[in-house]
This record gives structure tokens, C-alpha cells and sequence, in this order.
């Protein structure tokens, strides 16, 4: 639309834009146009008069006002062009001013997907323009302006030829080069900067702050964008989201998400290495097209420690980019005790065979309390770190040291209504995780109906009571697995995905008292169940989060069956597996008192780590009047010191700074005090490496060369359009400016117009017959 604009009014409109519209003819002209207004009047009388044989029917004496108007235009055109009219435009004078031209000397210029380079590469395209040959870009800006070339990385510098530009710097911070070149010219009449780049920033988040800098100097800024809106062939690793830590032993559960253009339909292994070691290999088959697809992938984290997962594609024939193929993880695999509250109503078998299921597992700690006759409790595994109570917790601060609960065949009735406010603040306020095991005084069956514990059900609940005191027994409950649990890791009951989905079926049936048919909005099923007795599937496992927290449902009563039945081997070990998955997913992701954490786990060399640390006391309320300071220990072994300050925007939140300037693996400890006391002490681990950041995503980014230019008054430029992009620059608002008025009396619309109308008026009076 621009190039017909252009066209037809001989000038692009950014020009009409900056300019000032104006007669530039003499004052005899003046007479002329009167004449031409009396030619006008005599041109619609002699219309008027005209006769003879001419058609007189209704329609043609409509038609009889026409001539007489597209004569008038005609002429009123022609008199246009003779009052001369033009655009005034202030130009700089030629060698006055200045332009910075900034180049990105980043890896991702060295992409081979810029056809006008001899060598098809983006970086060959920039040395080609900036050579300083005869009608090249450089050659065009110097013949009007003093020319500085700057060249960017993390920022931007002077340099006094292309010779120095190496195109291998680690990354590209578009906004800090900008506003540092700015701050190199500053105190030169500069016309505006000249970026060329292919978009790729790797500090987004710093851009905003930058162009406003840059509008608030008024500085434009044009974008010359290299390289392919969109590569050919290419594979990318774009997004990995995992845990920042997880229990030792725990299944992993982590999202991959793989883009990839040109080879839609294929079929690649997605690879998870662990320190060399390949710990699982994942089959991803691409879309058609060019959509992004999301692989959920599972392995065990059974090292110790922070470690570093490589997630990878091999790279496929053809492919133009091979270093966007992988990214890395890091994931601290923790080898602490999780402890866990479990309250049962009643003595039974599956509490029993539950806390034997997970008694040899170091890394959970069970603390039961169960009920053995009215008011009479029996607790088991309380150790000298454990607060005693009887009963259930009256105290936030007795319930609150736990990660998670489980909740037995238990009636609501026995509960004090501010208890169950507790528990249901144990998980949407503490984060915690409480499971709901099934039972005859469980769910509906137990009144849970109509009370605070109705909320923490991801089942639909009933005020449904027991015919005859007693609950009906489901009984055949043959499990399967929902779409949702064939991918899930508490659902991993064997090191292959396959073949624990298919293991599912295979197992004894169970039984229920609980007549779970319905989810509640926002739940998730993973198991359900067939029952003659019901017409509707039976909801065996679901979840829902609470807050903060996770609220988990199984309903069966009898699952200890998989330990004793007789069709299960002695040594098998499904029983065991499934409860210390279970309770691991219980805990995972619950947040302790003290917390801190890197706003990310990998960063640049030299770049600017936040931490960000919570503080709460025992009963999990943010405290804000605290000392707290990080001990960071980089990869040299010294260690820095480095005081957080409460952030004010949240209760208990405390922020600081660090600038990492070594790579590796960096240790952060963090100690809270309030009045000189001790709140308690957490850590965290970051990496520092090279990240290549602006290798992921490598075709041209448009939209970022775009919101520069439109922010700071400049304009997006095309390679090789040197003649616009001077011409742009040279309608300035800085240095020594001179007024230039440009013709546009010889417009192609003017002579397209006068035919028109000429050819309109000629038409009309020959089918009046009076040509």
C-alpha cells in the first residue's frame, strides 16, 4: 500500500506527514485562477443552452448537469496545478548532523538465512551494506551525514571500521545498546540511530524503559531487520518447565515444549540426560504445519543434589540451526524427610499396611494418630522434633510444622468447627497437601456435606446418610486409568509408562463405601471404576488445588488387598509403590517458613541475579520486621554477603541484588531473625553459563524491530532501501536544518483525475448526442 501511495502522490506519506502543505505561485497567479472562475460560469451557461437534437427524454435531462460539473472539476483541477502547490519539508544541511549506526555483533547474525549476502548469511548482509562501496547503504548516509558505527552485545561501543565485528558475542540486549549508544553521541546533533539487527533481545524486559528513555531524548531509532521472518527447516527446544527441587527418588514430571518448521508429520527422540547419562527417551511426533507441540516427560531423580537435566533433539537433516535443539534444567533433588500427619478414625487395615507401605522410605516420616474408642487416641513415629498432642491439632502452629495430611474414615462431626477451618487453611494458606482416604465415615458417608471440609473434596458431596447406620459396600471395583492418570507420575506403578498403564486392569478389585460419580469444576480424575451397583463411572482418584495447596480424594477402603491377595506375588512391590508415590505427591512443591529464590535458575555471565526470600513464623503468617541476609557462595568458594530488604509490595517478601560474574553452580543461604531470634534458614542453588538465548526463536522477530521503531518516532526499514532511509533521516528535528520545498503540482493522481474527468464529461455528452 505504501509503494502505490507513492505512486500516485509521489512522495510515501511518512513524508506528508513530517511536511507542511503550501502555494508556491507568484501573485499574478491570482489573476489567473479568476479568469478560470469565469471560464467555469461561461462553461455551465454554454451547457445550459446547448439543444438542437440533442436527447430530451427524463433520464437524459438528468444527465444534462454532468458535462458542465466534470468540465468545472477539470478546470478547478488545472487551476491546482498552476497555483503551484508543494511540501515544505525541513531537511538537515548535508555533513552537518550525525546518524550512529549500531550493529548486533551477536552469534545469531551468523544465521545462513539472508538470501542478498554472496554468503547467505545475516552478517554477511550487514558487512555488504556497511562496506562503504559506491551505492551502498554506509556509502549513501555518509554523502549526507557524519556517519559513527557502534557495535552491541550486553552493550554498545564504538568501533571504527566492520573489520572489528566478529559476530560471536554471547548474547544481544537491544534497550541497553540503544541508550548506551544514545550516550555516546550525546552532545552531537544527532539525527536519529540506525539499528541493524535481527531482533533477537536477550533482556526483553529491559526494551520498555529503554524506548521510553530514547523518546524522552528524542532520538528515533530505524530498524533494519535481517534474516527470515520465518526459517525453513528448524527444530527448537523453546520451553522446559520443571521443578526447582524435588524429594531424592521422586518421579520428575516435566513439560517440554518443541516448536519446529519444515518438518511437520516426523517423528524425534526427545532425550533427558542427567551428567552424560541418558535417564529417558521420549517419542514426539510433530503436527502438520507449524504448531508447537508440549511433551510431558517422567524420570526418577535419584542423585543427590543440584542437578542439571539436558533435555535434547538430535539434530535432523537439513536443519539450519542445531544449537537451539536443547536446553537445560536445573533441579535440586533433596534428601531431607518430609513429615506427614496421618489421623484415622479407627483402627484398620489399610492404615496399617499404608504406614507400612512407606515405613522404609527415608525420605517421608509418618506420624499417625489413631482413634481406639471414644476420646481415647493412639499416636505413633512423634520424635523429639515433633510437637505431642492428643487427638487432633487445636493449634495452627501444632498442625502447621507438617507438609502434609491425611485425613482417615474420620466423621466431621468430631471435629470442632474452627479444626476444620484449620485443615482447610493447612492447605489453602500453609500450601500444604492434604488426602482424603475413603472409609464408611469418609466423604458423604461422614457428613462432610454443608461443613469447611466439603470444600477440601474434589468430589461432589451429598448430605447422603447411611440407611440403618451403616453405609452401602461397592464392591468389584476393577480400576482404569483416565486420559489424565495414563500420564500422570503418581500413577507410575513401573519404570515404563506402558506397561504400568496396561498393569492397571490387571489388578484385584477393590471396594468403596463412597458413591463418588461427579467432579467439581477445576478437579482432575486419574482413576475411575465400573460398578454394577452404579450406573455412572466411580471416581477412584482425583485432585484439586486449594489455595496454595492440593487437595487429593481416593476413595477405596481396601487397597492393603494388593499386599495380601493371592494373586499377587510375595515380592511385588505395587502396593509399596503406589502409597510412597502417593504421599510423595502429597508434599511435593509444598513451601516451608523460610524460602528463598533466583528469579531464574540460569543466568548470563555478569547479569543481575534477584533473590527474593519469604519469611513466616510457626503459624504461617508473613513477617515483615525481620533481619534476613543471603550468604552466596560462588564457584571460586568465596563468599558474599548480601542484605534483603522488604519489598513493601508483599507482606513477608524480602528482596536483593547480586551480580554474578563467574560461571557455575552458586549456592544462596538465607537467614531470617526477628528481635534476635532465629526464624530459620533455607537455601537455593543457581547456574551461570552461557544460555543462548537469542538462538531460540532465530528467525526475524518483526514485532520487536517494529515497537522501536513506532516508540521512538523512527521507521522499520528495508535492507537495501537506502535511498528511503536517508531520506528519512534527512527530515530532522536536530542540528542545522534548511527548508526544502518539494513539487507536487506533477502528482500522477492529478493527471489521473484530469483524464478521468475529461474523458467522464466526453462520455456523457455523447450519449446525449451532443458531442
Amino acid at each position: 500500500m505504501v509503494g502505490l501511495f507513492e505512486f500516485l502522490f509521489k512522495y510515501r506519506p511518512a513524508l506528508f506527514e513530517e511536511g507542511r502543505f503550501t502555494f508556491v505561485s507568484p501573485g499574478w497567479m491570482q489573476v489567473a485562477a479568476l479568469l478560470a472562475g469565469a471560464l467555469l460560469v461561461v462553461a455551465a451557461f454554454s451547457y445550459r443552452r446547448t439543444g438542437g437534437a440533442a436527447d430530451r427524454t427524463a433520464g437524459a435531462e438528468r444527465l444534462r448537469w454532468l458535462p458542465p460539473v466534470f468540465r468545472s472539476l477539470a478546470i478547478a483541477v488545472i487551476v491546482f496545478c498552476l497555483l503551484q502547490p508543494a511540501l515544505v519539508l525541513s531537511t538537515v544541511v548535508p555533513q552537518e548532523t550525525f546518524v550512529g549506526v549500531v550493529v548486533d555483533d551477536s552469534r545469531s547474525m551468523a544465521m545462513p538465512d539472508e538470501a542478498s549476502a554472496a554468503d547467505g548469511t545475516r552478517a554477511g548482509a550487514v558487512l555488504e551494506a556497511l562496506s562503504g562501496e559506491p551505492g551502498s547503504m554506509l556509502d549513501r548516509l555518509a554523502e549526507r551525514f557524519q556517519v559513527r558505527l557502534l557495535a552491541f552485545g550486553r552493550s554498545a561501543e564504538r568501533i571504527e571500521s566492520t573489520e572489528q565485528l566478529r559476530f560471536a558475542r554471547a548474547d544481544s540486549r537491544i534497550g541497553e545498546a540503544l541508550v548506551a549508544a544514545r550516550d555516546e553521541l550525546a552532545g552531537l546533533p544527532l539525527s536519529g540511530l540506525v539499528l541493524f539487527s535481527d531482533g533477537a533481545d536477550s533482556a526483553p524486559a529491559e526494551l520498555g524503559d529503554a524506548l521510553l528513555t530514547l523518546k524522552a531524548a528524542g532520538t528515533p531509532v530505524y530498524t533494519v531487520g535481517l534474516g527470515l521472518p520465518r526459517l525453513r527447516k528448524d527444530i527448537e527446544v523453546s520451553r522446559v518447565v520443571a521443578p526447582r527441587r524435588v524429594l531424592e527418588g521422586s518421579t520428575v514430571e516435566v513439560e517440554v515444549t518443541l516448536s519446529q518448521t519444515g518438518f511437520g508429520g516426523r517423528t524425534v527422540d526427545l532425550e533427558v540426560e542427567d551428567d552424560g547419562r541418558i535417564v529417558n527417551v521420549e517419542q514426539v511426533t510433530f503436527p502438520r504445519g507449524g504448531s508447537a507441540v508440549t511433551a510431558r516427560v517422567m524420570f526418577a531423580a535419584n542423585d543427590e543434589g543440584a542437578r542439571e537435566f539436558r533435555f535434547q533433539v538430535a539434530g535432523q537433516p537439513g536443519e539450519e540451526l542445531l544449537l537451539n535443539n536443547e536446553r537445560t534444567a536445573l533441579v535440586e533433588v533433596l534428601k531431607r524427610r518430609e513429615k506427614i500427619f496421618f489421623f484415622e478414625g479407627e483402627p484398620r487395615d489399610e492404615s496399617k499396611f499404608l504406614r507400612r507401605a512407606v515405613s522404609q522410605d527415608e525420605n517421608l516420616h509418618v506420624v499417625s494418630m489413631t482413634r481406639q474408642a471414644a476420646n481415647k487416641f493412639y499416636g505413633m513415629n512423634f520424635d523429639e522434633d515433633t510437637r505431642r498432642f492428643e487427638g487432633f491439632p487445636t493449634r495452627r502452629e501444632e498442625l502447621f510444622e507438617y507438609s502434609g495430611v491425611i485425613l482417615g474414615s474420620m466423621e466431621a462431626s468430631f471435629f470442632t468447627h474452627d479444626q476444620m477451618r484449620m485443615l482447610v487453611d493447612f492447605a489453602a494458606q500453609r500450601g500444604g497437601g492434604v488426602l482424603l482416604l475413603g472409609g464408611r465415615r469418609a466423604f458423604s458417608e461422614g457428613g462432610f456435606a454443608g461443613t469447611p471440609l466439603a470444600e477440601l473434596s474434589p468430589v461432589v458431596l451429598y448430605d447422603r446418610p447411611s440407611e440403618q447406620g451403616r453405609p452401602e459396600l461397592l464392591t468389584d471395583l476393577r480400576l482404569e486409568l483416565t486420559p489424565q492418570g495414563r500420564a500422570h507420575p503418581a500413577t507410575l506403578l513401573r519404570d515404563e509408562r506402558e506397561e504400568a498403564n496396561e498393569l492397571w486392569p490387571t489388578l484385584p478389585p477393590l471396594s468403596a463405601y463412597q458413591r463418588a460419580t461427579e467432579l467439581k469444576a477445576g478437579a482432575t480424575a486419574l482413576l475411575q471404576a465400573e460398578s454394577p451397583m452404579v450406573s455412572d463411572p466411580m471416581i477412584v482418584l482425583a485432585h484439586h488445588r486449594i489455595g496454595r495447596g492440593r487437595a487429593i480424594a481416593f476413595t477405596p477402603h481396601d487397597s492393603w488387598h494388593w499386599q495380601m491377595s493371592a494373586d499377587i506375588p510375595l515380592e511385588d512391590q505395587t502396593h509399596e509403590r503406589l502409597w510412597r508415590q502417593m504421599l510423595r505427591w502429597l508434599v511435593s512443591y509444598v513451601p516451608d517458613r523460610i524460602e528463598i529464590e533466583a528469579d531464574h535458575d540460569r543466568f548470563e555471565p555478569g547479569s543481575i541475579v534477584t533473590l527474593r526470600a519469604t519469611v513466616r513464623d510457626e503459624a504461617f503468617q508473613e513477617v515483615n520486621r525481620a533481619q534476613v541476609v543471603a550468604a552466596i557462595e560462588q564457584p571460586s568458594g568465596e563468599e558474599v554477603e548480601v542484605p534483603l530488604d522488604w519489598s513493601v509490595e508483599r507482606d513477608g517478601e524480602f528482596v536483593g541484588t547480586f551480580t554474578a560474574g563467574e560461571s557455575g553452580l552458586y549456592r544462596v543461604e538465607v537467614d531470617a531473625r526477628a528481635e534476635g531470634q532465629l526464624l530459620g534458614v533455607a537455601t537455593s542453588r543457581f547456574a551461570v553459563d552461557e544460555l543462548n538465548e537469542e538462538l531460540f526463536g532465530a528467525a526475524r522477530r518483526d514485532s520487536v524491530l517494529k515497537r522501536i521503531a513506532s516508540e521512538t518516532g523512527g521507521r522499520q526499514v528495508e535492507l537495501g532501501r537506502a535511498d528511503r532511509l536517508v531520506e528519512d533521516l534527512s527530515v530532522s528535528r536536530e542540528g542545522t536544518l534548511v527548508r526544502e520545498a518539494r513539487d507536487l503540482w506533477d502528482m500522477p493522481i492529478l493527471f489521473l483525475v484530469l483524464v478521468a474527468l475529461l474523458g467522464g464529461e466526453w462520455a456523457v455528452r455523447r450519449r446525449l448526442g451532443m458531442a
